[in-house]
């Protein structure tokens, strides 16, 4: 039963995901609008603060006995499913800030790289 809570959660969560691929251009537009000198402090707390909901309420659930012979209960399975969805918010979040930052510095950078200098003619005299 577990594999099959396990499953529906994950099928949740890819869902998710999908959709926020879908709405690429919104969460772009927001991520460019942080301050580039924010973006990477901002990332590393969605990375981390995603992560710590989820693995404190499935530790809570081992301590409360939320999983047993036959899987979740009911409880656990639903908070499961929803702090899951936060982690992938999360995730994609702090993705996108961090792609972001790093197409800035490879479009300025190829910007530089491929400008042409103008030369005016040797004076032959």
């Amino acid at each position: 039963m577990i594999w099959l809570q396990g499953g529906l959660c994950f099928l949740i969560w890819l869902g998710y995901g999908v959709f926020q691929m879908r709405r690429a251009q919104e969460v772009r537009t927001w991520s460019v609008s942080i301050p580039r000198s924010k973006r990477g402090l901002l990332a590393a707390g969605l990375l981390v603060g995603s992560i710590i909901p989820i693995f404190a309420a499935l530790t809570f659930s081992l301590k409360l006995n939320g999983f047993g012979p036959n899987g979740m209960k009911p409880i656990v399975w639903i908070a499961a499913a929803l702090l899951g969805l936060l982690f992938v918010h999360g995730q994609t979040l702090a993705t996108a800030l961090l792609v972001t930052s790093a197409q800035e510095s490879v479009t300025e950078a190829r910007r530089e790289a491929s400008s042409t200098q103008e030369t005016s003619p040797k004076d032959p005299t």
